[in-house]
């Protein structure tokens, strides 16, 4: 029984055979999911670099299910919020942070020296002094001066920051 039960569970797991008709590659017909695209011809210049003919693109065509009055809506209630509070969030690039006010001002010098089109200042809040430098409303922006000033100060990072209205 042993042996049987053993011989029927080894000839259960074994793979089964398959034809080997389309060389084991998978193939289906999806042409009838393509969708149909209507397109008129002009003719062109025989010395076009694009050919004796080219595909006319279509006329301009009003999008029937737009958002915008919704997303200006949104866009105002940001607008009106970030000018009751007086900031708006972006982000800053700190370069320095420590216990030591002598080694920020050494940082902000520094900064002046090797990039002088970086403006940077020190703040301090208890007990840490801090180097930033610029303003930034996206991260995105950040990035492109991050990757320059983290050749020079290589313990730079970008963060977010509150960046008061004028």
């Amino acid at each position: 029984m042993i042996i049987v039960s053993a011989i029927m569970s080894l000839t259960g797991c074994s793979p089964s055979v398959t034809s080997s008709t389309s060389a084991g590659k998978y193939s289906e017909d999806l042409s009838g999911w393509r969708p149909e695209v209507t397109t008129t011809l002009d003719t062109v210049q025989a010395d076009s670099p694009v050919g004796p003919e080219r595909i006319r693109t279509p006329d301009f065509v009003m999008a029937s299910h737009a958002v915008n009055e919704e997303v200006d809506v949104v866009l105002d209630s940001i607008y009106t919020r970030n000018h009751e509070n007086g900031y708006v969030d972006g982000y800053t690039i700190q370069v320095y942070s420590g216990i030591k006010r002598e080694e920020a001002l050494n940082v902000k010098r520094d900064m002046a020296l090797k990039l002088p089109e970086l403006e940077s200042e020190v703040q301090y809040r208890q007990p840490n002094f801090r180097v930033r430098a610029g303003q930034y409303y996206t991260r995105l922006d950040a990035q492109r001066d991050y990757l320059l000033v983290k050749r020079h100060f290589p313990n730079a990072i970008v963060i977010p920051d509150r960046i008061p209205l004028p």
